[in-house]
C-alpha cells in the first residue's frame, strides 16, 4: 500500500512518482509541504520542479541564510535585506565516471557592512547544519527497498 502524504512524521520526506507530468517528474513532500522536483526538457524531462542539485543547493542556500538570521536575531543584529546564492560546477574526475561538485555560496547584503561583520557572518555562514553534512561528510545512507 502506498504512503500518504497524512501518514508522515516530521524528518519524513515522500517522494512519489508524477507520471503524468513527465518521465522525471516526482512530488517531494513533507507532512506539511509539498513541491514539484523534476529534470529539464534537454535531458527528457518535462522540468516541471527543480533537479536534484538544485534541491541539494537550494538546502544548502536556505539553511545558510536561516543560520544566519538566527544568529542576527540573537544577538540583535539588523540585517537587512539579503539573498543567498548558490552556484554549483561539476568537474569530472580523470579516469572515473564520476564527478566533483564545488558549491559556491555568495551572500549578498542591499547594505554595506563592516570588514569584521563580513567576515563574522562568513564564519557563520560555514556553520548552517547542512554545510556541516556536505562539507564534512557527516552523512550515511541507509537503503532500503520494501
Amino acid at each position: 500500500m502506498m504512503i500518504q502524504q497524512s501518514d508522515l512524521k516530521k524528518k519524513e520526506i515522500l517522494i512519489t512518482s508524477v507520471n503524468d507530468v513527465g518521465p522525471f517528474a516526482f512530488s517531494v513532500k513533507t507532512a506539511n509541504h509539498s513541491i514539484m522536483a523534476d529534470e529539464p526538457k534537454d535531458i527528457g524531462g518535462s522540468d516541471s520542479g527543480m533537479n536534484p542539485f538544485d534541491l541539494l543547493a537550494a538546502s544548502l542556500g536556505t539553511c545558510t541564510a536561516m543560520t544566519l538570521q538566527f544568529y542576527a536575531k540573537r544577538k540583535n543584529l539588523e540585517l537587512g535585506q539579503f539573498q543567498v546564492k548558490i552556484s554549483i560546477i561539476h568537474t569530472p574526475i580523470q579516469g572515473t565516471n564520476e564527478n566533483s561538485h564545488i558549491f559556491t555560496c555568495d551572500i549578498i547584503f542591499e547594505e554595506a557592512k563592516t570588514p569584521e561583520l563580513i567576515q563574522k557572518f562568513k564564519e557563520i555562514a560555514e556553520k548552517c547544519p547542512v554545510h556541516k553534512a556536505i562539507s564534512h561528510n557527516k552523512i550515511s545512507i541507509l537503503t532500503n527497498v520494501i
